[in-house]
């Protein structure tokens, strides 16, 4: 009887595990389309990538690329030297001097793209100088519908400075009728995209995809220009107190510096 009792306890466990991880099982045809490696075929590749590590510290591709990505994610200096021994990562050392490499052709690219005929501009986030100070990236534009004489005409621009205080309130900064029904339209479209995104239970709505494309048609769009790709290029980190308008001057000078350009082609 206890046999019996304790056979049946397994099949109901089994059937309890088989419900939690049936969202888990992957099948030979999702494999197939994925295509990815399945579990053996990985496990199997990361140890041959670990055995030949160890023998030749050359051969270290799969350990080079974990080991940016443990670092990028904040693992330890113990766990990484653990790794590092078993063969699974390369060493702190070696990671940090991939980092530096990754730094300096991604500043050489900026450096190009400063340097040819596309326009640019640089974006520097000085809001917080300790979570920000690598969003410093150089951003080419594409002139077409551009003016660039006209663009880069620093004294025209200059004397627009302190305009803003002869601006009329009623002719410059009151919403006119048709600012007043986009902003109508946008908050209709954003009341039914919350309503349809996070009402209980509304993933089980009849419809919902008809729902959903009739939301996104009621989202408001404002766009002169059509979208394009541009091409952002890190800029690296400065070693300069930006917090203050002094410290600014001089982040511009290291900026033209790096850059390799002289005072005249900056301005």
């Amino acid at each position: 009887m206890e046999d019996v009792e304790s056979s049946s306890s397994l099949d109901e466990s089994s059937g309890l595990e088989d419900t939690f991880l049936a969202g888990d099982v992957e099948t030979e045809g999702d494999l197939q389309n994925t295509g990815s490696l399945d579990r053996t075929e990985a496990a199997i590749t990361l140890v041959i990538a670990m055995l030949t590590f160890l023998q030749n510290q050359a051969t270290n591709f799969l350990p080079l690329l974990l080991g940016l990505f443990f670092m990028i994610n904040g693992t330890s200096t113990q766990v990484m030297i653990m790794l590092n021994a078993v063969g699974l990562s390369v060493s702190i050392h070696t990671v940090e001097h991939l980092k530096q490499e990754l730094m300096k052709s991604a500043i050489n690219f900026a450096i190009e793209l400063i340097t040819s005929p596309t326009l640019w501009y640089i974006i520097s986030n000085n809001i917080n100088i300790y979570l920000k100070k690598f969003q410093h990236a150089v951003v080419g534009i594409d002139g077409e519908g551009i003016d660039i004489e006209k663009a880069s005409n620093l004294p025209a621009r200059l004397e627009k400075r302190g305009q803003c205080a002869n601006a009329d309130f009623h002719a410059d900064i009151v919403p006119t009728s048709d600012d007043m029904d986009f902003i109508y339209q946008s908050y209709l479209w954003l009341i039914s995209d919350l309503l349809l995104s996070h009402t209980p239970g509304s993933n089980k709505w009849k419809n919902r995809q008809k729902l959903r494309e009739e939301v996104d048609k009621m989202m408001p769009t404002d766009r002169p220009l059509p979208p394009k790709k541009t091409d952002t290029c890190p800029f690296g980190v400065f070693n300069v107190n930006e917090g203050s308008k002094k410290g600014q001057v001089k982040l511009n000078k290291a900026m033209r510096k790096r850059a390799r350009q002289t005072e005249e082609s900056w301005v």
